[in-house]
């Protein structure tokens, strides 16, 4: 998506800013639901995450 956007921003098409948009709306959606899996997969009966504090830390 963000090649896609990258692209149209080069070529001043009109579509660019959605294309931007949607790669930013991207990249900030999916440390925010890879985190939210490890808190929730806490509680799930064989879950043992070795160093958990690593994964909270780059989240945060």
């Amino acid at each position: 998506m963000l090649a896609f956007g990258l692209m149209g921003y080069g070529l001043d098409r009109r579509w660019d800013a959605a294309a931007l948009t949607a790669a930013i709306g991207i990249a900030v959606y999916l440390p925010i639901d890879y985190l939210s899996a490890i808190v929730a997969a806490r509680a799930a009966p064989g879950w043992r995450l070795p160093i958990e504090n690593v994964y909270r830390a780059y989240y945060h």
